[in-house]
């Protein structure tokens, strides 16, 4: 079957936090994929916010899957989908977030915010070349995401609580908290289902933890060579590292471009 529609991760697989940018081979495979009419998606665990600040900016997507697959917006930017955290789990996390015994960074449609700043948010922000988020006030939005910050310990006795959500680690001192029934392939099925794409109709392009899943159910899936090792052992296919032309390599591999 070929190939008509590409999903890529966002961090370590399009940006690459050692330049701090879009490699300029990863910009000239869009070109290429955009010219043979290929549709181009992220899947990433990023707010649409955080996407329009950074060097992806520049990149020309037909549309979105964020937030671990909780929102799926159009080329415009506009919802096609969503997903947001069951009301029973929302008010524990929002008990969770006033009590202040753990970070709890919350993600709503058009905001991010958090009830505490401490060295282990500062250190993970840092290293993803994210600012810090606003010290705000939950207000009752729905939530679609939360993120937390520490060795796990807090996130696994909160996760413990929450019987509609589940946990996933993105960073070393990083954690998403989303829907159980959540997940960048649940957002990448319905994002095809929106666009007529079959799962043998597309490739995927990840690097850590919360790409697993994708990788293990898309059609063709491609572990960055700098990716973790469980990211490769589950690819079909690694490719180079992506400040070594990784994606354009793939492309190339599979005679996408």
């Amino acid at each position: 079957m070929t190939i008509k529609a590409a999903f890529f991760d966002v961090d370590g697989t399009l940006f690459s936090h050692t330049s701090n940018s879009v490699p300029e081979s990863t910009k000239c495979a869009f070109d290429e994929m955009h010219k043979n009419g290929i549709k181009i998606f992220t899947a990433t665990g990023r707010h649409i916010l955080e996407l329009r600040r950074m060097p992806v900016k520049d990149l020309k997507f037909d549309g979105y899957v964020t937030l671990n697959g909780q929102i799926g917006l159009d080329k415009d930017q506009k919802i096609i989908f969503d997903n947001p955290i069951d009301e029973h789990d929302t008010k524990i996390l929002a008990q969770a977030f006033a009590d202040k015994k753990i970070t709890v960074n919350m993600v709503e449609e058009d905001k991010i915010f958090i009830n505490f700043i401490n060295d282990d948010v500062k250190i993970t922000l840092k290293r993803i070349l994210s600012p810090l988020p606003d010290i705000g006030t939950y207000n009752g939005k729905k939530i679609y995401q939360c993120m937390t910050y520490g060795d796990g310990t807090l996130a696994r006795q909160l996760i413990a609580k929450l019987p509609n959500c589940k946990l996933t680690q993105w960073n070393p001192l990083g954690f998403d908290i989303i829907p159980k029934d959540g997940s960048k392939m649940v957002g990448i099925e319905k994002m095809m289902k929106h666009f007529d794409l079959k799962e043998d109709e597309i490739i995927v392009f990840g690097d850590g933890d919360n790409d697993l899943e994708m990788l293990k159910h898309a059609g063709t899936s491609v572990a960055m060579g700098n990716g973790i090792e469980e990211v490769k052992k589950t690819a079909d296919y690694v490719t180079d590292d992506i400040d070594k032309d990784g994606i354009y390599n793939a492309l190339k591999h599979f005679n996408v471009i």
